[in-house]
């Protein structure tokens, strides 16, 4: 059908869907997001912000 696009790798509903059914793609996305928030949290807490209030924060976003 040449109106149909074919796709390899899909999103939905933050689950990724390949072809072969491979977790790569959502361990990849997440250990990239882990990444960016230890990051985040090395910078602030290099900025002076309270042990404490890095776990508070840590753990909010645990939760959401």
């Amino acid at each position: 059908m040449p109106d149909i696009e074919r796709v390899t790798q899909a999103t939905l509903l933050d689950i990724d869907i390949t072809s072969t059914l491979s977790t790569a793609a959502y361990v990849n996305r997440m250990l990239l997001q882990i990444n960016q928030r230890l990051y985040l949290l090395s910078q602030l807490k290099s900025q002076g912000m309270a042990v404490q209030a890095l776990h508070q924060l840590g753990l909010f976003t645990g939760l959401v």
